[in-house]
């Protein structure tokens, strides 16, 4: 299967809005790029017009040295333009997950009502948990390419200043790779257990309530309800597990790697 025919596959599944939506914010990352860089810029030119940095043989932006309230004027008001975009950015990403769940809920519904005889269990997980994960999921795919497509940007950057030090921090984060795919294998592994034990205790509580009048006559809603909290705890311990695991992914191991690979030459002078 082709790039072509996958992006197709892709297209179709997620529908116009979402690819919409996301191309949106693909450019409004662009945007907010620049107003990041133009901050940084502003900010220097600032301090320079206030001699709090000293003036250097190239003006930023090639443009002359204006007063201190000139540039503290210009530097205001990218900072607000810079509010704006991210506000932009947020309320774009939050559009293209949302027109994800009202699609697909939808979908749902006309295929649960339609095909009968289906477990209320996995019909609610679906609707609630899984539609949600998947509408986040593509919202951070149009996220990560918008910042993908900047990353390389940065990294040529990079390269022109100091290409050593730029090999040196890539060739760590392909030291790092394989570790960090582990952890998310398990990781998704452990999600799919989670969303086992939620379906299996809504299906557990639907039955108990549409079986109410019979449990009470045979004296069985002790052991019904025991019954359900065994699940419920089940999913309680598997979602601990998962928790424990997907914080590992905030954790810096490449930053450790390089601070271990700079500092052991001064073990040795």
């Amino acid at each position: 299967m082709t790039i072509r025919t996958k992006l197709a596959h892709f297209y179709r599944f997620i529908g116009y809005r979402p690819c919409f939506y996301g191309g949106v914010g693909i450019a409004v990352g662009f945007v907010l790029f620049a107003f990041d860089l133009a901050l940084a810029t502003m900010l220097q030119r600032f301090f320079m017009s206030t001699g709090l940095v000293t003036l250097g043989k190239t003006m930023p932006l090639g443009v002359a040295l204006q007063s201190p309230m000139v540039e503290a004027s210009v530097l205001i008001a990218i900072s607000i333009l810079r509010a704006i975009t991210i506000w932009a950015n947020g309320y774009v990403g939050g559009l293209c997950q949302v027109s994800v769940e009202v699609e697909k809920r939808n979908a749902l519904s006309q295929w649960a009502v339609s095909h009968g005889g289906q477990e209320i269990g996995k019909i609610m997980s679906y609707f609630n948990d899984i539609i949600l994960g998947a509408a986040a999921a593509i919202g951070a795919i149009f996220y990560v390419l918008a910042r993908f497509i900047i990353l390389g940007g940065l990294i040529l950057m990079m390269l022109n200043y100091s290409a050593q030090m730029t090999l040196f921090v890539m060739a760590l984060i392909f030291v790092i790779a394989p570790l960090q795919m582990i952890i998310d294998k398990v990781i998704s592994r452990n999600a799919k257990n989670i969303q086992a034990s939620l379906a299996n205790s809504v299906s557990l509580l639907a039955r108990a309530i549409k079986n109410n009048l019979f449990l009470s006559l045979h004296n069985l809603t002790n052991h019904e309800v025991l019954h359900i909290q065994t699940a419920v705890n089940e999913y309680g311990k598997t979602s601990i597990h998962y928790y424990s695991l997907s914080s590992m992914r905030s954790v810096p191991f490449a930053v450790w790697v390089g601070m271990v690979i700079v500092s052991l030459p001064n073990f040795y002078l």
